[in-house]
């Protein structure tokens, strides 16, 4: 993974936590083929191939007493040398033409056991392991703000360079690459110009050319964890109604932030959100595009929505995207114990000051060129 970082007393946590769920489950291992899962596992190690794929190059199986890595002989030698210095996993080689994992798994560790993805002779329960991951450790959240960080500043830049006459092909390749240099993945990269603001709320790159108004959306990920934020910026002058959508977005926006506390409902924190909204004046606009929710190893763990059962985890994040034709607003936040944090915040680009539950939260506005 090319990180200095001290892994140890995280991976003891992980390893807390699986044999927990193993014990509970009655299992005798855990199956991870998803690179969501590699990631954790591996406290930020990386075995994509493909950016797309919910796959990885390898297969994890977690056994009470003995952890492995199983992957043909192209991928080993990367991951032993690159990715898994100083864990507890052993990596066990095979021919790249062959597919013998399912055999592999039942006899490294023999009885039943819990899948990520559908493998024979295990029981797929990708969402129950999925949960181990929303509580992150310590390491994390210092490896989520340090990604945050560096996906805010390649969005910086990427707006501060749009011109009026680049298409939105342009302004996507212009923030893909800022990503990249940050040795980031560009993992969802959505751009509209104009009309195309008001019309789709998942605009992929056209041909389409600025002329006033532009929206960059971006998810950026770095060792496994995902910062999704959405910034815009207008040459001339901005139309009153616009103004009035975006500092409704921003309020709707700092409710769902504020609301967001370890032990919260999340079912309450969306009800007090659709409340605002309401009385903005745009109480049908939620129906248009979902909210954000939960975030981390996947863009989005889970989508929030009215009565959802679950409540906001120590140390969890989410990316809550609330929009009104025209408008957006979108970052990054970690609820800790301590207060809830905002890791993708872009100084260089303009905020508006909204004051929700006694706390004044600054949410981005227009920048107008």
């Amino acid at each position: 993974m090319n990180d200095e970082r001290p892994r140890r007393p995280e991976l003891e946590e992980k390893q807390r936590r699986v044999a927990g769920f193993l014990a509970d489950a009655g299992l005798a291992g855990m199956v991870l083929g998803t690179q969501a899962g590699f990631a954790w596992a591996t406290c930020g190690a990386d075995n994509h191939v493909a950016v797309a794929a919910e796959r990885g190059s390898c297969t994890l199986l977690l056994g009470k007493d003995r952890w492995y890595c199983i992957a043909n002989r192209v991928e080993a030698p990367r991951l032993k040398t690159e990715e898994l210095v100083g864990l507890d996993f052993e990596i066990v080689a095979h021919e790249w033409f062959e597919d013998p994992v399912g055999d592999l798994l039942e006899k490294l560790c023999p009885g039943p056991k819990a899948s990520d993805v559908a493998l024979p002779g295990c029981t797929t329960l990708a969402a129950e392991i999925g949960q181990l991951r929303w509580s992150l450790t310590e390491q994390e959240v210092e490896r989520y703000r340090e990604a945050g960080r560096l996906a805010a500043e390649a969005m910086e830049q990427a707006v501060l360079a749009v011109q009026p006459g680049m298409s939105e092909h342009e302004m996507g390749a212009l923030l893909s690459a800022e990503v990249c240099k940050r040795g980031m993945v560009p993992a969802v990269v959505l751009i509209a110009a104009d009309e195309r603001i008001f019309s789709y709320r998942h605009p992929i790159p056209t041909d389409n050319r600025l002329e006033r108004y532009a929206m960059l959306v971006l998810v950026a990920r770095k060792w496994g964890l995902h910062v999704s934020l959405t910034r815009f910026v207008h040459f001339g002058r901005v139309a009153e109604e616009l103004r009035r959508k975006q500092a409704a977005t921003a309020r709707v926006d700092a409710v769902f932030i504020e609301g967001t506390k370890p032990g919260a409902a999340v079912a309450e924190v969306f009800d007090a959100a659709l409340r605002a909204y309401a009385e903005a004046g745009f109480a049908e606009e939620w129906h248009l595009h979902h909210q954000g929710g939960a975030t981390g190893y996947e863009p989005r763990s889970y989508r929030a929505s009215p009565g959802i059962g679950h409540r906001v985890q120590a140390n969890q994040a989410f990316a809550w995207n609330p929009s009104i034709t025209g408008a957006k607003s979108e970052d990054t936040i970690i609820a800790t114990p301590a207060g809830t944090e905002v890791i993708s915040a872009t100084p260089r680009l303009p905020v508006m000051r909204v004051s929700v539950g006694g706390r004044e939260w600054a949410r981005p506005d227009v920048l107008v060129r």
